[in-house]
């Protein structure tokens, strides 16, 4: 269901609100054709903005690029300017690069002395240019310890650069200086015309258009010379393509009222946040009860009216912020749901920082979640935001954040995302620039003795992570290619399951590398799935190539002694562990029988808390190399990290291919296992475990398990399996029926190809009759602007039978 712009009185009573505007009618809503609510679903989802960098981060001061469906932009980080700002139209497939040069030139003064700047200290590892958020609607980078007439960094002066999908914006604030002056040089624009101190209408050659808008500071025009000057130390503009209709953002015909109603009944402030460009709620994270009972299943609801007297729909910008007293912050999921309560299926970004101790204007703790609404003229708008921390209706919530990490002890603060099961510590979490070493960095199992002394339960577990992604080493090479471009896509983040995807080129341009990470709400162990493509662009040779690994080349946090492999629950070999000496150990195993798993066990002992035991399970393979399919294989590679002499896990081709072709492709869906050691290491509630782990603690059996007993081998009778795992279903008339055989715990069920938002229900059936399902009223909608659907996502519960059958529809 579409957020509704309906009028309740119940609610203008609540909001005490006496303005008169116009509000939509249900019936007229009730009455829109479901192509026509999809329609307008899509012109709410379409816009998106993200950031990344062009080159490597090693690189000498490369460029970063952000971009949206409105505008293309490159920064330079070398000469502090606009290498090309591209027009585009705003339609979800514009791909526009080719824009103008804008150079910059920007000056402060102190006490009438001069000081131009000159750069920034990068220690030749891009440090200091830093990524505070990202994700599908805001970015936001600084860049700090700025140089000025060749003088020592001055450590606590920011540039900034920010965009939603309709601006580009900069910001200055510096210490020291009493005069600020940033110069933009626009002799490559047609025209360029001042409208007021406030405001600039920049036109190319091509007769597009884009609105320079100063929100601190004022204009000074020499020829195509303007200067964003201010007598003080910050100034702040942006521009803004005429292409989006919505320049301006703080808007006196729009009036936000937000009411908390749980955990506690009160007035949450709304304001108008110029440096963020948006309205902003600022909300302090409550508990009526401090038992860890009620902490878990805690939940905080805030109800949102909006009122828009304009005569033209507005799309506002709204960020739900905790700054200080942030709560359970390694575990957070944010939901939208129509006024009555229902899910939306709009996106919510969030954003987050825990980081502190090496002081950032940035640092830790905050939380923001960011997302955009669209309210017609002169209507009422009013929905709910839920957000959730560690269990979610009975069950740890799944959630994939981005991690900021300004704060933290490095100088490098890149793209780092973070998921949970929960919100007691990270359960997976993901470097896919490789900034600090690996893809997969801390991997933590899930509710088992925690990681310091003490039994003490809902906190941090031990870090037994490491894993990496297409991975290739020229010969006599040491380093691996490098993975550029690297971009980041939320599909969706919480509370059920999250599905995000990281697509990448090598350096060289060889091949392109995708895959989507997924985590979903369970009560027993983390499994993560990885959908994986790999495309190569042009032929090229390697030494070695690894497709995926558990356990990095640069990163391993667990020292396994026992290694196995199988398939289903089958094994085939199991030998001790030959760490070290950064070399592959023994013979390398064909992987090509249904449901191939690898098991590294036999964890060698925390100093505090329990240890894990490890595995990959392959569940889909497709690989066609110089027009052949291919079978993965299996290698133990020994690794020395400094002084710690490890073994890990490779995914590989047969040994002897050394070289790819043009056009060859792999395609494969690697799950990875993280599940306690031991039974007495768990506390969680799931009884099918307990006893698995009573049989088969520390041994590959528990992986065996996983490959046999959770393969969630589908049929369906309605509507088509589009994916296996996490399984996504093509409904038919927004219907589906199928069974599913073998499943373990609670596993994720996702419909697509709805066309209209009504109330999802899931049945399972018992003997001859259909009943709901335990988890069908707690089920997460998303909407996919691609396919022009909503999607909606239920947990099955699956423990304790061999088939199972459910069938999905709507509600009227």
């Amino acid at each position: 269901m579409i957020l509704r712009h309906t009028f309740f009185l119940l609610l203008l009573s609540l909001f005490s609100c006496t303005e008169n505007v116009a509000t939509a009618s249900p019936s007229v809503q009730n009455a829109s054709a479901n192509t026509t609510a999809a329609q307008e679903a899509f012109n709410e989802h379409k816009d998106f903005s993200r950031s990344y960098w062009l080159g490597k981060l090693n690189a000498e001061k490369p460029s970063f690029a952000m971009e949206s469906n409105y505008f293309y932009a490159e920064i330079s980080t070398k000469k502090f300017g606009l290498d090309t700002l591209a027009w585009r139209d705003g339609s979800k497939a514009s791909n526009n690069t080719k824009g103008l040069n804008i150079p910059f030139k920007i000056t402060k003064q102190l006490q009438g002395i001069n000081f131009e700047l000159n750069g920034f200290n990068d220690k030749k590892m891009m440090a200091n240019c830093d990524l505070i958020e990202s994700g599908r609607y805001f970015q936001r980078r600084t860049i700090r310890e700025l140089i000025w007439n060749q003088n020592n960094p001055a450590i606590n002066d920011y540039l900034e650069v920010s965009s939603w999908p309709d601006s580009l914006k900069f910001s200055a604030d510096f210490q020291d200086c009493d005069h600020v002056e940033w110069q933009l040089d626009l002799r490559r624009f047609s025209t360029v015309e001042i409208k007021d101190l406030n405001q600039a209408l920049l036109t190319n050659k091509a007769g597009q258009q884009f609105t320079l808008i100063v929100i601190q500071g004022h204009l000074h025009q020499d020829g195509k010379i303007l200067s964003v000057r201010a007598r003080s130390n910050k100034v702040n503009f942006k521009i803004c393509p005429n292409s989006s209709k919505q320049n301006h953002q703080n808007d006196t015909l729009v009036k936000v009222i937000a009411q908390q109603e749980l955990p506690v009944k009160q007035k949450i402030p709304v304001t108008y946040d110029n440096e963020l460009d948006a309205y902003a709620l600022d909300i302090d994270h409550l508990n009526t009860n401090r038992s860890p009972g009620a902490v878990n299943n805690r939940e905080e609801l805030i109800k949102v009216r909006i009122q828009n007297r304009n005569s033209e729909d507005k799309v506002l910008r709204f960020v739900f912020r905790k700054l200080k007293n942030t709560g359970p912050i390694t575990g957070i999921s944010a939901m939208l749901r129509d006024e009555s309560g229902l899910p939306s299926g709009k996106h919510v970004q969030i954003s987050k920082n825990w980081h502190q101790g090496k002081f950032h204007k940035y640092q830790g703790p905050w939380v923001r979640a960011y997302t955009l609404v669209t309210v017609p003229a002169g209507s009422i708008l009013e929905f709910q935001y839920l957000g959730v921390n560690g269990f979610w209706k009975g069950l740890p919530a799944a959630s994939h954040n981005q991690l900021a990490l300004p704060g933290y002890k490095g100088h490098r603060n890149h793209l780092w995302e973070q998921s949970a099961l929960g919100a007691w510590g990270e359960s997976i979490c993901y470097d896919p620039e490789n900034g600090l070493s690996a893809s997969i960095t801390d991997v933590r199992p899930l509710m088992v003795t925690p990681m310091h002394k003490g039994n003490s339960k809902w906190t941090w577990t031990n870090n037994v992570g490491g894993g990496e992604f297409f991975s290739v080493y020229k010969a006599s090479n040491k380093a691996r290619l490098a993975h550029i471009q690297v971009n980041n896509d939320h599909i969706r983040n919480c509370p059920l399951l999250t599905e995000v995807n990281y697509s990448s080129v090598l350096e060289d341009q060889s091949a392109a590398m995708s895959y989507t990470a997924s985590l979903s709400r369970s009560d027993d162990l983390v499994r993560g799935i990885y959908n994986v493509e790999y495309k190569i662009l042009k032929d090229m040779n390697f030494d070695r190539l690894v497709l995926f690994q558990i356990g990095a080349d640069r990163y391993n946090y667990a020292k396994e002694t026992a290694l196995a492999h199988g398939h289903a629950k089958t094994l085939i070999k199991d030998w001790p562990t030959a760490p070290g000496n950064n070399q592959y150990k023994g013979e390398a195993f064909k992987l090509d029988q249904k449901n191939p798993w690898v098991a590294l066990y036999k964890s060698a002992p925390q100093a505090y808390g329990a240890a894990a035991t490890r595995g990959i399970i392959l569940r889909n393979w497709q690989a066609k190399i110089q027009g052949q399919d291919k079978h993965a294989y299996l290698r133990e590679r020994g690794v020395e990290l400094g002084r710690r002499k490890v073994s890990i896990a490779d995914i590989t081709l047969a040994p002897q291919i050394k070289s790819l072709k043009a056009g060859d492709s792999i395609k494969a869906c690697f799950e990875m296992i993280i599940g306690p050691q031991y039974a007495n290491d768990y506390y969680g509630p799931n009884s099918a475990l307990k006893t698995a782990l009573l049989k088969y603690g520390d041994s590959w059996k528990m992986i065996a398990r996983e490959a046999s007993d959770n393969s969630l081998d589908i049929e369906c009778n309605v509507g088509t399996l589009l994916r296996q795992r996490p399984v996504l279903i093509q409904t038919h008339n927004n219907k589906a029926e199928f069974k599913v055989s073998n499943g373990l715990a609670f596993q994720a069920v996702t419909f697509t190809g709805i066309d209209t938002n009504k109330p999802g229900l899931l049945e399972i059936k018992t003997g001859e009759n259909w009943k709901k399902c335990s988890q069908s009223d707690f089920y997460q909608v998303d909407y996919n602007s691609k396919s022009k659907c909503w999607e909606y996502s239920f947990s099955m519960p699956l423990d304790n039978a061999k088939t199972q059958e459910f069938r999905f529809s709507l509600q009227e």
